[in-house]
C-alpha cells in the first residue's frame, strides 16, 4: 500500500466512529481488557485517557468503552489485519524508550546491552514525525541533561546507536562521530516503507500520549459490527 494510501486509511479511521456514537462500523472488534488485580477505579480512569489519546492520532476513535471492575470492554472499528497488531499494541504496551551507545567496534545489532541507558522517554520534552523520501522517522527533542549525556557517550568517535523499546530491538546503527546537540532521528524496524510508516505512526501516538499508569493485558477479542 503506497504512503499516501495509507495515510488517506488514517484519515477515513480517525473520522470514521466517534466515543459516543453506538453505530457499528463494518470489521471492528470488541476487546476485553484485564487490569491488574489491585487497580483502583481512579487508576482504571487514568489508563483509559491515555489509552484514548494514543489510538485516536493513531487512527481509531473508540465507540464504546464499558468498564466493570479491573475489567474494560471497547468497541474500536474498523479495524484489517495490517492494522490490528499495532492497535493491540497501543492498547496494552508500555512503550518503555531505552537507548544505548555500544562500544566503538561492537555490532549495535547484535550488542547485548549493559548498564544503565543514556536517556529514555522520560528524558524527551518533544517528539514528532518527519516524511522522508525513504520512509518516515520519528524525533526526538532531549531535555538540557540528556543531551549531555547523549554527547559525552557518543565521544569522541561515535560507536554505535542501539534503541530499545519494551525490551525489544527497535533500531541499530553505526556512528560516525559524537552527537551534538539535543534532537535525535529515529527510524522503526520494518521490512518495508509502509510497515515503518504505521510503526513510526504508532510510536509516535504512544509517546505524545504520555506515560501508561497501569498496563491492561488483552483477554478477549470478538468481530464487532461485522457486515450481514
Amino acid at each position: 500500500m503506497p504512503r499516501f494510501a495509507l495515510l488517506l486509511l488514517l484519515s477515513v479511521l480517525c473520522v470514521g466512529c466517534s466515543f459516543y456514537d453506538r453505530s457499528a462500523p463494518p470489521g471492528g472488534a470488541e476487546l476485553t481488557l484485564e487490569f491488574p488485580a489491585g487497580t483502583t477505579p481512579a487508576q482504571v480512569d487514568a489508563a483509559l485517557v491515555v489509552l484514548r489519546s494514543r489510538i485516536e492520532p493513531a487512527g481509531w476513535r473508540w465507540s464504546e468503552a464499558t468498564v466493570a471492575g479491573t475489567t474494560t470492554t471497547l468497541r474500536v472499528g474498523p479495524l484489517d489485519e495490517f492494522t490490528r497488531p499495532a492497535l493491540t499494541r497501543l492498547l496494552t504496551k508500555p512503550y518503555s524508550l531505552a537507548l544505548y551507545i555500544a562500544p566503538e567496534g561492537a555490532d549495535p545489532a547484535t550488542w547485548a546491552r549493559t548498564g544503565a541507558p543514556v536517556f529514555t522517554d522520560r528524558d524527551v520534552e518533544e517528539s514528532y514525525l518527519e516524511a522522508m523520501r525513504k520512509g518516515t522517522r520519528v524525533s526526538l527533542t532531549l531535555d538540557k541533561e540528556g543531551g549531555r549525556r547523549l554527547l559525552a557517550a557518543t565521544s569522541p568517535s561515535g560507536g554505535g546507536l542501539v534503541v530499545f523499546v519494551d525490551e525489544s530491538r527497535e533500531m541499530a546503527t553505526v556512528l560516525d562521530g559524537p552527537l551534538r546537540g539535543r534532537i535525535v532521528k529515529l527510524t522503526p524496524a520494518g521490512a518495508d516503507k509502509d510497515t515503518i510508516h504505521l510503526r513510526a505512526v504508532e510510536l509516535i501516538s504512544a509517546w505524545k500520549a504520555g506515560p501508561l499508569p497501569v498496563a491492561p493485558t488483552l483477554t478477549a477479542e470478538t468481530t464487532w459490527g461485522a457486515p450481514r
